[in-house]
C-alpha cells in the first residue's frame, strides 16, 4: 500500500519534498533491508541463528560463502554484511546490492513456520514464496528510489532503471501498431530499455 504524503511534504516545508540525496537514500535502504531481514524474508537465502541449534545456514551457506557469492556475482569486496557496510556504499554498490537482494529475497509462508519461544529465539521457516517476496521488496524499494535524483525504479525483471522524464512516460508505454514485431517492436523495446538503463548502443 502506497504511503500518503504527510503535512510537511504536502506543504513543501520538508527539505526532502522534491527529492532525497544519496546519504539519505542509503539510510532508508539500510532500514528497509533490516525490516525484511527481521521478518524472515532472507532466511531461505541467509539462514538464521537459533539459541539451540546455533547458526543455521540458508541456501547460500554461511557468512564466508555468502560473501563469496557476492564477489562472484558483483566482482566487488567489502559489501557484506550489508547492515554493517551499507552506509559506506557508492551508488553503484547500492544499486548492485538491491538487484542482488531482489534475486535472493523470498517471503516466508507463515503456516510453514515454527515459533521458537525459548529465550525469544523467534520464527524459523521452512517454506518460502519468492515471487511474493520480490513483489513486496520492489514495491517498498521503489518508494525510495523514485524520489532519488531524477528518479529510478526496480523493474519486475530485477533491474534498476531510470524513470522517464515527465512528459515522456506516455511515449514509453504507448502501444505500437501491429506491423512487424520482429523488426519494429523488438527494436523499440530494446531502445526503451537502453534509454532507461542509461546505456547507449547502435540499437
Amino acid at each position: 500500500m502506497g504511503k500518503r504524503p504527510y503535512y510537511s511534504i504536502r506543504t513543501g516545508k520538508n527539505p526532502y519534498f522534491q527529492g532525497i540525496d544519496f546519504p539519505f537514500v542509503k539510510r532508508l535502504f539500510c532500514d528497509l533491508y533490516l525490516s525484511f531481514l527481521r521478518r524472515g524474508y532472507f532466511q531461505e537465502a541467509f539462514g538464521y541463528t537459533c539459541v539451540d541449534a546455533g547458526d543455521v545456514p540458508g541456501k547460500l551457506g554461511d557468512d564466508d560463502e555468502i560473501e563469496a557469492q557476492i564477489l562472484r556475482n558483483l566482482r566487488k569486496t567489502n559489501l557484506w554484511p550489508i547492515h554493517d557496510k551499507c552506509l559506506d556504499y557508492s551508488e553503484d554498490d547500492l544499486f548492485d546490492v538491491i538487484e542482488l537482494l531482489y534475486d535472493w529475497i523470498s517471503r516466508p509462508v507463515s503456516q510453514a513456520g515454527d515459533y521458537h519461544s525459548w529465550n525469544q529465539c523467534g520464527w524459523h521457516y521452512s517454506v518460502f514464496d519468492q515471487q511474493a517476496g520480490r513483489e513486496e521488496f520492489r514495491q517498498e524499494i521503489n518508494e525510495i528510489l523514485r524520489d532519488y535524483g531524477s528518479g529510478f525504479e526496480l523493474s519486475s525483471q530485477g533491474e534498476i532503471l531510470a524513470l522517464p522524464e515527465q512528459g515522456l512516460d506516455h511515449l514509453l508505454r504507448a502501444d505500437l501498431p501491429e506491423y512487424d514485431p520482429q523488426n519494429v517492436e523488438r527494436r523499440v523495446e530494446a531502445a526503451i530499455h537502453k534509454f532507461r538503463s542509461r546505456r547507449s548502443s547502435l540499437d
